[in-house]
């Protein structure tokens, strides 16, 4: 084989490694899943973050859905609170109310997730 197909390749596998590691970055495990009224929060962790992720229930029975233990790719929006900082709590339809808590600081949704099914 000649030298520069030899690069080629080199370089393709070292780019292949890059875009492979970089895709593992965006995997969220989950440490916790819990009910307030018609919503999930799911407690997520990436590296040595954590997220608060609020999700709408969707259906009495759901297929494939996420589970505790598992790292899953989100897509995250945080979800900005109007009032400033010195409000901990974030209204979700009619009665849920979600706060923040020392360790997760921020609230966020995932755009890809619809109640605890993950959408392709």
């Amino acid at each position: 084989m000649s030298s520069w197909r030899s690069d080629v390749i080199l370089c393709l596998l070292f780019l292949g490694f890059i875009l492979t590691s970089k895709g593992q970055d965006l995997d969220y495990t989950i440490s916790k899943i819990e009910k307030v009224r018609k919503y999930f929060v799911v407690y997520a962790s990436r590296n040595d973050s954590l997220f608060k992720i609020v999700s709408k229930k969707k259906g009495l029975f759901q297929l494939g859905k996420i589970r505790k233990g598992r790292a899953y790719r989100f897509k995250l929006r945080a979800l900005q609170f109007l009032s400033g900082p010195e409000i901990d709590c974030m209204g979700f339809g009619k009665k849920t109310i979600v706060c923040r808590e020392e360790e997760y600081d921020e609230l966020h949704i995932a755009t890809n997730l619809i109640g605890l099914k993950l959408k392709k």
